[in-house]
């Protein structure tokens, strides 16, 4: 299926419209730096690729297949293996007749510390509020005791305004609003 749709996919290279991978840069005089420069300069540093032959149950061949002790070790390693497959199996079958009820448990327990979460953070949020309320009551207090620096704002009559006449009204808009809003309002 997927072999199908890549028969049909265009551009075949899809990634050579893309960047080339940039170089890693370390710091200068990194450890990073300093390993991937050793790294680069001696390939035989390099991991070698994981070493599978240990894993499969061959026989011996060539001058080994005559030998004894090249035939005991090929059983002990096809009867590790077997061993190995066994347990596999006999963890699918467990997997299979507890996990779900395993899995349900820690659901539960994970439900359960949520909602003590939000238990703990509800209680935490109230003891914001109440830690901000004394805080605010107590500079409501201290605002009192201080006397204000500045002066109460001009503030606008009311009636007599009405009454001036068109010049005086002007000079009272100039001296309570200032020269530039004056532009402003007329």
């Amino acid at each position: 299926m997927i072999d199908d749709e890549m028969e049909e996919f265009d551009p075949e290279d899809y990634i050579s419209s893309l960047p080339p991978v940039p170089k890693p840069s370390f710091p200068e005089g990194s450890i990073l730096a300093k390993e991937y420069a050793r790294i680069d300069a001696d390939p035989a540093s390099r991991f070698n690729a994981i070493d599978t032959s240990r894993y499969q149950a061959l026989p011996p061949s060539g001058k080994e297949a005559g030998k004894l002790e090249a035939w005991e070790e090929a059983v002990k390693r096809a009867q590790t293996l077997q061993e190995h497959a066994g347990l596999r199996l006999m963890n699918d079958e467990l997997m299979q007749q507890y996990s779900v009820n395993a899995w349900r448990a820690f659901n539960s327990g994970l439900e359960d510390r949520n909602a003590l979460f939000k238990q703990e953070a509800e209680l935490e949020k109230v003891r914001v509020l109440q830690v901000n309320r004394k805080r605010m009551a107590a500079q409501k207090q201290v605002q009192i005791q201080i006397p204000p620096t500045n002066p109460p704002p001009f503030k606008k009559p009311q009636k007599s305004v009405s009454r001036l006449s068109k010049t005086q009204k002007s000079v009272s808009r100039d001296i309570f609003f200032g020269a530039s809003q004056k532009k402003k309002l007329v």
